[in-house]
């Protein structure tokens, strides 16, 4: 029989469907037993409370890879009054380290190193102009809130990404192990756009990519304002671009912590931090 044709003497495994959309998953299904879902075109396998997603493995026929990945699944839309299901959450978890409860100066293990690589660009050896292969890109993405699209509920809310990273084991003789780190190996792209020209008494727009700000201006303000901060440890850096020193207003009215005393030099750049307690930047 050909790959792909169903054999219609075949449809089912103690009892129950091999096959078929997530809405007919077979229930009561024991530990193990295996069901290729036609809607999401993964094999699923019953773990003991529910289905669980297959990790796609390679298919030696086919010169791509096959795809493979981890996605928050979208909240259910609502209806009426009824708020839309809430994206599912996606967490990567480093290793602890090995604790050391014996005497003795031996230190507890290091966290394991949470981290996600795209996968290498292949190599050419064409003598020609022919490119090596570009790199693969490596995304986390949360699932999508579902849509209210009658009534007065609320859409979802997205699912979070979140890093952590692993624990340090501890020592009962020694120094316990460090916790696991969360890093970016090679540049991270922080856009800068146009400096914003300030007069006196004007208000900075905080950047919409990366955390650095350009300013200019005409001749020494005063009087600057800062807006409120996004998020709770909301962070920005200011770049005075001009010969001429930018100079804040009043705490109450600025937002800056020591209101006129913080002075941006010409030439100079300030780093600024939301207390969204304080409701005050500090620097």
């Amino acid at each position: 029989m050909a790959f792909g044709t169903s054999d219609p003497t075949i449809t089912s495994v103690n009892g129950h469907d091999i096959a078929g959309t997530t809405t007919n998953r077979p229930v009561n299904m024991r530990v193990g037993e295996t069901y290729f879902n036609t809607t999401t075109g993964r094999m699923e396998v019953a773990n003991g409370t529910k289905m669980q997603n297959i990790t796609d493995v390679p298919d030696a026929t086919t010169g791509n890879g096959v795809s493979s990945g981890s996605v928050g699944a979208a909240g259910a839309p609502g209806t009426g009054t009824t708020a839309g299901g809430n994206g599912g959450s996606l967490v990567d978890v480093a290793g602890a380290g090995g604790s050391k409860a014996t005497t003795g100066a031996a230190a507890g293990g290091v966290g394991g190193t949470a981290s996600q690589t795209g996968g290498a660009g292949g190599n050419t050896a064409s003598s020609g102009t022919d490119a090596g292969g570009a790199g693969g890109n490596s995304a986390l993405a949360g699932g999508a809130g579902g849509n209210a699209t009658a009534g007065t509920g609320n859409g979802g809310a997205g699912g979070n990404v979140v890093l952590t990273p692993g624990a340090g084991g501890t020592s009962a003789g020694g120094t316990a192990g460090a916790i696991g780190t969360i890093s970016f190996a090679g540049p991270v792209s922080t856009p800068i756009t146009a400096a914003q020209t300030l007069a006196n008494a004007g208000t900075v727009v905080l950047p919409t990519t990366g955390r650095a700000k350009l300013l200019t201006n005409a001749g020494a303000i005063t009087g600057v304002i800062m807006p409120v901060g996004r998020t709770d440890g909301d962070e920005v850096i200011l770049v005075n671009t001009a010969a001429n020193s930018i100079t804040m207003a009043a705490a109450g009215t600025s937002r800056v912590a020591d209101g006129v005393s913080c002075v941006i030099p010409a030439l100079g750049r300030m780093s600024f931090i939301w207390s969204a307690t304080q409701t005050l930047w500090y620097h």
